[in-house]
């Protein structure tokens, strides 16, 4: 299967085609799924979310999750920080500080 290419913001009015577009590519039976991160710039939080419920549902049905380009993409210290990357499984070094999970940002858990 050829890699799933993220779309490079997915805000509120845009949030049911992603959703639409994760479960189409859910519906290939490959053993192995490849997310492509090359163009993603920014996220709402419950699309982050959706992403990660979709990588843990993948991975409970025994596919493996593999991301392409994290590391290079616009949004990657954004993804860090909400800790998308950690609760995939993927322990990254992390070059920043955290800030206090209060007021207006709170990491996905």
């Amino acid at each position: 299967m050829p890699p799933i290419r993220l779309p490079p913001n997915v805000y509120d009015d845009t949030l049911s085609d992603f959703l639409g577009g994760l479960a189409q590519a859910g519906r290939n039976e490959a053993e192995r799924i490849e997310l492509d991160f090359q163009d993603v710039q920014f996220y709402v939080p419950a699309a982050l979310a959706s992403l990660l419920a979709t990588v843990h549902r993948w991975a409970r049905l025994g596919r493996a999750v593999a991301f392409a380009n994290a590391e290079h993409c616009t949004a990657f210290g954004y993804l860090q920080r909400m800790d998308f990357f950690r609760l995939s499984g993927v322990h990254l070094p992390e070059n920043f500080m955290r800030h206090p999970a209060d007021g207006r940002f709170v990491p996905l858990c």
